[in-house]
């Protein structure tokens, strides 16, 4: 997906050029200081971070919305179920149908029935709001509902496999999880004592140790920005409904 995509899912108002610039920005800002330090090793890799950092941000953002929606999805869908079985109106339904994100995505279609959109126009473009799979599908459910092609207990049925797709991804990220903490410890633990190996006994038998500066560099920054990097790696590979 496009960087336009990711600003307009994001909700941020800028266009993909100006983005461009602020990553730019960010990755001159970085350079600057190990330059002023003189570790010119370092200095690409700081500058290639920040601007990786601020050039996804949309992505990311766009991933913990749609995450949001996601998470709340399955008992707000429960919950509209709820209402309309008991006779409440479906604008009524959607009303107390959920809270957070969801919660203002419903309202918001709310405010679209009453400026003139018809239900399912309104839902639609919710749907298309928020990249979310589980979104659409529910959207056009709640459609379906409302054009009396289905009831309660649709969506009652559609909320429970929501719950069995969300539980599916989390079992599957609980596997992966146990690699990934093998992989960390490696990186944090194993990778720099080795590290520390090679420096004592180059510098004592082979005559081809590290500058202090260098030494220093590794063992306080570098190391820390590549654990500081696997979490990240973790946490963005952990699903963002959870």
């Amino acid at each position: 997906m496009t960087v336009e995509k990711d600003l307009e899912y994001s909700r941020i108002d800028r266009s993909a050029r100006q983005w461009l610039e602020y990553s730019g920005l960010a990755c001159a800002a970085a350079v600057v200081l190990p330059l002023a330090a003189g570790q010119l090793l370092l200095a690409p890799v700081a500058g290639a971070l920040a601007f990786a950092a601020v050039y996804k941000y949309p992505w990311y953002r766009r991933k913990r919305i749609a995450g949001d929606v996601e998470r709340e999805l399955p008992l707000t869908l429960r919950s509209i179920a709820s209402s309309l079985a008991i006779g409440l109106p479906f604008e009524e339904a959607l009303r107390h149908g959920g809270n957070g994100e969801l919660g203002r995505q419903l309202k918001r279609v709310l405010r679209d029935v009453n400026l003139g959109a018809s239900v399912p126009e309104a839902l639609e473009e919710m749907a298309e709001r928020v990249d979310s799979q589980q979104l659409a599908k529910a959207a056009a459910q709640l459609s379906a509902v409302y054009n009396g092609l289905g009831g309660p207990q649709s969506l009652k049925k559609q909320s429970d496999e929501l719950v069995a797709i969300q539980r599916s991804a989390l079992k599957e990220y609980s596997g992966k999880l146990a690699v990934y903490s093998l992989m960390f410890i490696a990186l944090s633990a194993i990778v720099p004592a080795l590290f520390q190996a090679y420096v004592l006994v180059g510098s004592t038998f082979m005559a081809q140790g590290l500058s202090p500066s260098d030494a220093f560099a590794i063992s306080v920054v570098a190391f820390p920005a590549v654990d500081l990097g696997m979490l990240v790696f973790i946490r963005l590979k952990k699903p963002f409904f959870a």
